[in-house]
């Protein structure tokens, strides 16, 4: 019947400590930015909570960043795309370009992974130019590919207008009539015929 039954003893004590003590609020802007550093974890989430609602949190950004570059070396790649794809969904970024060059500064986290998420939450086309050159490629091979397909089935055509002209010449039809049904020139029909 009791909630806290569900626990473990030993996290019982806590969990009501925890459920049942007054909760002491942190006035983030009330605290200094080399405050919050000081403590890595706890630090870097005030200081994006602190600074998200900026007018362009890129200045903001690019200090925070080294922190981001200690986490990273705690192998915390997880916490840092969480943190960037945060920053992209609810902060304010005006210079999303240079927002995705200083995004590059990080060593260990999966760019592919982040740069495409980024380009769907800041839906922008500079993010997507990685994505977008394979695609790129991938159309010049297609046209490519048709202009070759074209170029056989225009030589493949001509090659049925040249048996066509030949065979009504054959037959005995005039060159004006046949240039009229092939649509050669009388010039050209000599060159073809002779």
């Amino acid at each position: 019947m009791d909630l806290f039954d569900l626990l473990a003893p030993e996290e019982r004590t806590l969990a009501k400590e925890t459920f049942h003590a007054p909760y002491s609020l942190i006035d983030l802007s009330q605290a200094t930015d080399e405050e919050l550093e000081k403590y890595l974890w706890f630090g870097s989430m005030s200081l994006l909570l602190k600074h998200i609602h900026d007018s362009d949190i890129l200045p903001f950004f690019k200090g925070f960043l080294d922190l981001l570059k200690e986490i990273e070396k705690h192998g915390e790649s997880r916490y840092i795309y969480t943190v960037i794809s945060y920053i992209a969904i609810a902060g304010k970024v005006p210079d999303k370009e240079e927002f995705l060059h200083v995004v590059k500064n990080l060593e260990n986290i999966d760019k592919e992974e982040t740069m495409q998420s980024l380009a769907e939450y800041l839906e922008i086309e500079v993010f997507k130019i990685g994505f977008e050159k394979g695609r790129k490629e991938e159309r010049l091979q297609i046209e490519q590919e048709r202009a070759e397909a074209e170029q056989e089935r225009s030589k493949a055509e001509q090659q049925s207008r040249i048996k066509i002209a030949k065979s009504m010449f054959a037959n005995g039809i005039s060159l004006d009539k046949i240039a009229i049904i092939t649509e050669y020139s009388q010039k050209e029909l000599k060159l073809i015929l002779s």
